[in-house]
């Protein structure tokens, strides 16, 4: 669906502030493992290109929140987002699960007591 892995990342960080807006969360941490991406969302600098167009959208969903912050983590700390976006490629439809763990990532998280 996207040309370039910058352009999708980009979506995605807007696809995921969107769902938590639209859920009611109002503090979010993001975690991202594409550097860019981050490095986009921290600059105040307007970019009118694609990536950038989609930036500022997210930057400004993003103020609606009480807290908002990105940080960017190495990639082996991001498993279980790759693991997801994996198993979402086999999925057609648009799918969210809120309340369960999908099967993909049961053995990587630890149970919430």
């Amino acid at each position: 669906m996207f040309p370039d892995v910058h352009l999708a990342e980009s979506f995605a960080a807007l696809q995921a502030v969107i769902l938590v807006a639209d859920i009611g969360i109002n503090q979010i941490i993001l975690e991202w493992d594409a550097l860019q991406v981050v490095n986009d969302l921290l600059r105040d600098k307007e970019n009118w290109g694609q990536v950038g167009l989609i930036s500022m959208d997210t930057k400004a969903i993003s103020r609606n929140f009480q807290t908002f912050s990105v940080h960017h983590v190495k990639r082996a700390s991001n498993v279980i987002a790759h693991t997801l976006a994996k198993d979402a490629l086999t999925i057609d439809d648009v799918l969210v699960e809120l309340e369960d763990v999908p099967n993909c990532i049961g053995p990587l998280v630890d149970p919430i007591e």
